[in-house]
């Protein structure tokens, strides 16, 4: 599976099963989208590949133990 941002400045592959999706309702979720939710999957490690990643996209380490990757940009703002 491949997918990427609207304007194609980051992409990404998921090679093995189809992740299961889930709604996140997050503060983070809820404000970069705009609305009460985002679809998000969760996948392993191993199995995602960035096929063209911006330099400013970071990996933050949740309290739950999972980790996300946003734009430091729009994480900051945000939080």
């Amino acid at each position: 599976m491949k997918g990427s941002c609207l304007c194609g400045d980051i992409q990404f592959e998921v090679k093995g099963v189809k992740p299961s999706l889930y709604q996140c309702h997050c503060s983070v979720c809820r404000k970069s989208t705009g609305s009460s939710s985002n679809t998000a999957a969760i996948v392993n490690e191993t199995e995602f590949n960035w096929i063209k990643k911006a330099s400013d996209i970071q990996e933050f380490n949740l309290d739950s133990g999972y980790s996300v990757n946003f734009l430091r940009s729009l994480w900051e703002s945000s939080t």
